[in-house]
């Protein structure tokens, strides 16, 4: 929902420690090297597709992961009924997984 918070996290288990990078749409965020990604103020600009690399840099060996984002408008004021729908596809070697989250919340009036 606009104006809340968002914190993704990425997590690889690699020896030496994984080095982690975030994309939004494909494109880079350069400051983002963390494997925790947080938004603290969403605004409706930031949904989109979020991807996570985690790379050894020893094996050459990555992994990735992506999930799709959408940022409500910030209905509190109307009492609406909000719905949010998260999907997350996760590809490894394989075997790839796709998950669908639904969350509903109705704001008070």
């Amino acid at each position: 929902i606009e104006h809340f918070p968002l914190n993704l996290s990425c997590s690889a288990y690699s020896n030496p420690p994984a080095n982690y990078s975030w994309y939004h749409n494909e494109k880079l965020l350069e400051a983002q090297n963390e494997s925790q990604l947080l938004i603290s103020h969403l605004s409706l600009n930031d949904a989109g597709k979020y991807t996570c690399n985690a790379t050894n840099d020893v094996t050459g060996l990555f992994s990735h992961t992506s999930l799709e984002i959408s940022v409500l408008g910030d209905f509190s004021s109307s009492g609406q009924i909000q719905f949010l729908v998260l999907e997350s596809l996760c590809l490894l070697p394989d075997f790839w997984t796709h998950t669908t989250f639904f969350l509903s919340m109705k704001t008070p009036r």
